[in-house]
């Protein structure tokens, strides 16, 4: 629902544009304290996990920033129950950008993404939420138009079943985050980087 957001479009074509040069690095952040094992995001069976629930969003606002990734290295913090409860990821883009991330639910919350470039930098402190709809562009806030991101999204969704429009996310987008959330999950498991 994030990427429906105009705040996520902001964000993704301040950096296209070239505001803050050549995208060099990328970092995000998506966690919160969780403690009820009987969750179904601690649940194995269900594909629980901090990954999965969590860090999927900030694989995605990476793919959407600097394309699909070319090699990734995982590690996780395995929980009682078996699931990653924490997960930290080092990723490589074409054109030598890298990203990194750490998602948890044995963190404290926070949510956020910054796009480093050659010339300057550009930050998102809510991007899964758009709770205060900004970007800060080099330490300058700008505002963004608030809309309600999962009605956009059912928008979407209806125009292209019926023909009148094209999903936002199709199937390469959706085999990329698979692609990419499973070579995560292999890297964390063999110990050595890992292509999607």
């Amino acid at each position: 629902m994030y990427r429906h957001h105009p705040q996520t479009r902001r964000l993704a074509e301040i950096v296209a544009s070239g505001a803050i040069g050549e995208l060099r690095q990328l970092r995000a952040l998506f966690s919160f304290t969780l403690a009820d094992l009987g969750n179904v995001r601690m649940l194995p069976e269900l594909d629980g996990g901090a990954l999965m629930d969590l860090g999927c969003y900030c694989v995605s606002m990476q793919r959407l920033l600097a394309g699909e990734p070319e090699l990734v290295f995982g590690r996780q913090r395995k929980g009682s129950t078996g699931v990653d409860v924490g997960f930290s990821g080092l990723v490589q883009f074409a054109g030598d950008v890298f990203g990194e991330f750490s998602c948890g639910f044995d963190l404290p919350e926070g949510d956020g993404i910054e796009a480093i470039g050659s010339n300057g930098t550009v930050l998102v402190l809510d991007p899964v939420h758009c709770s205060d709809p900004h970007v800060e562009v080099n330490g300058e806030r700008v505002d963004v138009e608030d809309q309600d991101r999962y009605m956009l999204q059912i928008e979407n969704f209806s125009d292209a079943v019926r023909g009148e429009g094209k999903p936002l996310l199709g199937r390469e987008d959706a085999l990329g985050q698979a692609r990419t959330i499973d070579a995560l999950y292999r890297s964390a498991a063999s110990g050595v980087a890992e292509a999607p």
